[in-house]
């Protein structure tokens, strides 16, 4: 019969990913007087995450290597019935954001971890419960361990279990979309250029659209939210918000498996064609392509009696402006903040430290939440559209070059989201 693990900690992370193993890193850095332990097994991520420069400098103020390792974004560009473009030169930032895989993050976390000593379990959790005298701490348990702890930090994801047995409920919208995923190059175009492109697979939009690799871009249309974003060795990660309705299966269509991959699936470029335009250069396809489902989440509250939520437990948003990740590290930063300022002999988990955490992360969460969730709501377009919605497209293109012609306005929103 296996051995119970037993440990008293003061603060104990639930969920082994990117976030979690981030907020244990700053933690223990505030608080080296105190024990944190970090319990799940670690996430298996593959995808590509876009970094926010204060999200950088979160990251590389706990040691990890960020921008040698990943690639530097100086523009961006958006289209819609019209172009808006970004420029970082023009907000006095080094760059806009950076793109790079979330293992490569992954792995510089758990290494860091392991060297600043603070305990891993690798088990998952099944109930939670308080322990006496007083209730005073929490009793986080599961096959063959029990942890006492002081504050509990739910960093177990969108399914967060640790939020469900806390009693914490919360608010799901399920959007008409999904994200289809994969990796790319670009050829650039050969012989006539932009003429013979055309007897390609590529349809040529009516925008004529350069290449450039610290670019990142992003078409909003019927087709969703099409964005390639850049990344190391001239490759472009492309995530697109698919409609995923009975009226339009482009989803469907765009799905490939490896051997089409391998081939060039003809279907899925005539379909990319048709949103980016051939001058942007001929894909060729390096991954198969995925897709997940598309949701936003939003619990009630993100704190409950010793309880505290960060992450993708504390929120889920539209991937369309690509800051789920930098939500969830800036609530790993809030927290460990409010932790470093507390007296020597104070209670890690008291209510008082945790309201103190939730007033400070509501605003900046309710405003990417309800941000994202306008702007997918903006662009959603149906077959037939009626007269309100072809008057809200007229509203929308005029706001849409407004703020093409105020550089200030431009220069604010980047530094916000950054």
């Amino acid at each position: 019969m296996e051995a119970l693990f037993s440990s008293s900690v003061d603060v104990a992370v639930v969920g082994a990913g990117v976030v979690g193993l981030a907020s244990a890193l700053a933690i223990q850095r505030a608080r080296p007087d105190r024990r944190v332990l970090v319990l799940g097994e670690a996430a298996k991520a593959d995808q590509i995450v876009t970094l926010t420069p204060n999200s950088v400098e979160f990251l590389e103020s706990l040691g990890v290597q960020v921008r040698p390792r990943a690639c530097a974004v100086h523009q961006m560009r958006v289209f819609s019935e019209s172009e808006l473009q970004f420029n970082a030169a023009d907000s006095g930032l080094a760059a806009l954001a950076w793109v790079m895989r979330q293992s490569d993050l992954q792995m510089q976390l758990e290494a860091l971890t392991g060297r600043q000593g603070i305990s891993r379990l690798g088990k998952a959790l099944a109930t939670l419960g308080a322990t006496p005298p007083l209730g005073r701490k929490l009793s986080l348990k599961g096959e063959g361990f029990e942890i006492s702890t002081s504050l509990a930090i739910a960093a177990d994801g969108a399914q967060s279990l640790l939020r469900t047995l806390a009693g914490i409920e919360s608010e799901l919208y399920a959007y008409p979309q999904k994200a289809v995923v994969a990796e790319l190059e670009f050829a650039d175009i050969q012989g006539d250029g932009v003429a013979n492109a055309a007897n390609s697979p590529l349809a040529p939009s009516q925008a004529t659209t350069s290449r450039e690799d610290d670019c990142a871009y992003q078409w909003f249309g019927a087709h969703g939210v099409l964005a390639l974003l850049p990344m190391k060795d001239q490759r472009f990660c492309m995530i697109w918000s698919a409609p995923d309705q009975a009226e339009n299966d482009l989803v469907s269509r765009l799905l490939v498996g490896p051997e089409q991959a391998e081939a060039g699936d003809v279907r899925f470029l005539a379909e990319l064609g048709a949103v980016i335009g051939a001058t942007f250069g001929v894909p060729k396809l390096l991954s198969p392509v995925r897709s997940f489902p598309l949701a936003r989440l939003r619990p009630k509250t993100l704190i409950a009696e010793r309880v505290a939520l960060v992450g993708d437990a504390a929120h889920v948003v539209h991937p369309l402006a690509g800051q789920g990740l930098n939500l969830g590290l800036a609530d790993a930063q809030a927290l460990a903040e409010i932790l470093r300022v507390l007296p020597p002999a104070a209670d890690m988990g008291e209510a008082i430290t945790l309201r103190r955490y939730a007033r400070s992360r509501a605003e900046p969460i309710a405003l990417m939440l309800n941000l994202t969730h306008g702007l997918q709501k903006a662009f959603e377009t149906h077959s037939d559209p009626n007269v309100l919605e072809r008057l809200w497209r007229a509203t929308r293109e005029l706001g849409w070059r407004g703020v093409n012609h105020l550089p200030p306005l431009k220069q604010a929103m980047i530094r916000h989201a950054s």
